[in-house]
């Protein structure tokens, strides 16, 4: 998002802290996620969002700040990929606070940790080496399934910063990546792919 004035810029500022900017995001986690509530913390988050009843609930501090994300799941896929314990999910994902690596840290914590993602998934130091040196975004994802990872801001919405009374919605597909991970999940490992 790019504010147009610096009037805009201040209220978008004052939206995000008063989180009246809805986000969601798609992940393709490990393992086969079941919507559950998901609850380390002993301190309270605040969630304004009554229209979530039904999600996946994970609340976990994050540096000592409550932290609250709302999941849904999208679909499963069965996965050969021996991390991925026979499935792969995809997930919709609504941080209700925003922490740096919110979304990453809560799914890891959970046991789903989001694929390709070298800091907090369980890709031992010598994988992580080696998917390193194959980032190629220009490569066929099958070649590389582990140099992207699986996470996608895909909708954004917020007040209008100057039309009282519009909200302003983005939003975009996910990657083309995302289907073929899905595809490969199970003839890739099947043939013994070293990836």
């Amino acid at each position: 998002m790019i504010a147009k004035t610096h009037e805009s810029e201040t209220r978008m500022n004052q939206m995000f802290e008063m989180k009246l900017c809805k986000k969601r995001y798609r992940a393709i986690v490990f393992g086969k996620l079941t919507l559950n509530q998901h609850d380390f913390s002993e301190l309270s988050a605040e969630d304004p969002n009554d229209e979530f009843e039904g999600f996946g609930i994970i609340h976990a501090c994050i540096g000592d700040k409550p932290s609250l994300t709302r999941y849904q799941i999208v679909s499963t896929s069965p996965c050969h990929h021996p991390m991925a314990k026979g499935f792969i999910t995809t997930v919709d994902l609504w941080p209700v606070t925003g922490r740096t690596h919110q979304l990453r840290k809560h799914l890891q914590m959970i046991g789903h940790p989001i694929w390709g993602d070298l800091r907090y998934a369980s890709y031992d130091k010598d994988e992580r080496n080696r998917f390193k040196a194959k980032i190629d975004l220009n490569a066929p994802f099958h070649e590389y399934p582990h140099s992207r990872m699986c996470l996608w801001a895909l909708e954004i919405s917020f007040p209008h910063p100057v039309k009282p009374g519009e909200t302003v919605q983005a939003m975009l597909e996910e990657p083309e990546f995302y289907q073929e991970l899905r595809d490969f999940s199970i003839s890739g490992w099947e043939k013994g792919a070293d990836t």
